[in-house]
């Protein structure tokens, strides 16, 4: 079951599950963990783009005008912790609170696939060896206009795996840098671009890359068709006191997390693992997802596996 445009998969255990469609006295929304970027499962997160950006100038060589070439390899050289992740003062809710400063520290992630219906997902993410996990249905678009009181940023990110389509989105983000260029020369005499206009231009550059530093991942996870969600907390702690840092343990770790808020109306279905009995299994969480409030869909997994 592939998604839709607007629907993502969020793989978890039944406990999880449970955790994240009860939401105490919140009547209006569920909850979902996000954990923050450095203990995540993949330890070169993150960090695998700076690999794929010195292969690529290499490759590339001349054919990236100096200017840029210079950017790029600012950015090899450039920790990625230290690395600018936002370009301009960002509004975040009727008040007019003013977000202007991004830590890179403060990146929290939740993870989601495109496919609904997955063995690999279920074996990885439910946690068990019998496939007793659940899948949520969630429209995005839906969970994206929820009112944000929070001061965080909330966005969507394809991952990408495949080497080609790592160079591929790089090349799209120097053809629109190009382009950006040429329209300064069209204002005015080519002879007579500022050394501002290019640095503008070269700050975009860079900021383009650095949103991939999350879309990017190592092939060997591409059965995971990744989305994941994602979200960034300000410094301004006065803002962002409503998502506190919380703690979890996990494979011996102390993990940092945050809760963050879905509207009910976004949860759309909800899928059984392949191993549960089919009739009870979807009778009790069609039971429970109603008298919490939710009004989606309740269906077993199609896999056909035995045991």
């Amino acid at each position: 079951m592939d998604s839709t445009d607007n629907t993502v998969y969020h793989y978890t255990s039944p406990s999880g599950l449970l955790g994240i469609v009860d939401n105490g006295e919140d009547s209006k929304n569920a909850k979902l963990w996000f954990t923050r970027w450095d203990s995540l499962n993949d330890k070169n997160e993150r960090y695998d783009i700076q690999e794929v950006l010195k292969e690529y100038k290499e490759l590339k060589g001349d054919d990236i005008r100096e200017e840029f070439q210079d950017a790029i390899q600012e950015l090899i050289d450039t920790e990625v912790d230290e690395w600018e992740l936002s370009a301009e003062p960002v509004t975040i809710d009727a008040n007019e609170r003013i977000v202007s400063e991004m830590d890179s520290k403060n990146v929290y992630i939740c993870s989601f696939s495109t496919d609904g219906d997955s063995l690999p997902m279920w074996n990885y993410y439910s946690k068990s060896s019998r496939y007793e996990g659940y899948a949520l249905g969630i429209d995005f678009v839906k969970w994206e206009n929820i009112e944000n009181p929070y001061g965080y940023m909330l966005n969507k990110y394809q991952i990408i795996y495949q080497e080609e389509d790592k160079r591929k989105k790089l090349d799209e983000i120097l053809l629109k840098c190009e382009q950006s260029l040429e329209i300064f020369k069209k204002r005015r005499d080519p002879e007579d671009v500022k050394p501002e206009d290019i640095e503008r231009v070269k700050r975009d550059l860079s900021l383009s890359i650095a949103e991939l530093q999350f879309c990017f991942k190592d092939e060997h996870f591409s059965h995971e068709k990744e989305v994941r969600v994602i979200l960034r907390i300000p410094k301004d702690k006065d803002i962002s006191n409503g998502l506190p840092t919380k703690y979890w343990t996990g494979n011996g770790y102390i993990i940092p997390y945050v809760e963050a808020s879905v509207p009910k109306e976004a949860i759309t279905s909800v899928t059984v693992g392949p191993l549960l009995e089919k009739e009870l299994a979807e009778k009790n969480v069609k039971e429970m997802m109603e008298s919490r409030g939710y009004s989606c869909k309740v269906h077993t997994s199609e896999v056909p596996i035995r045991f």
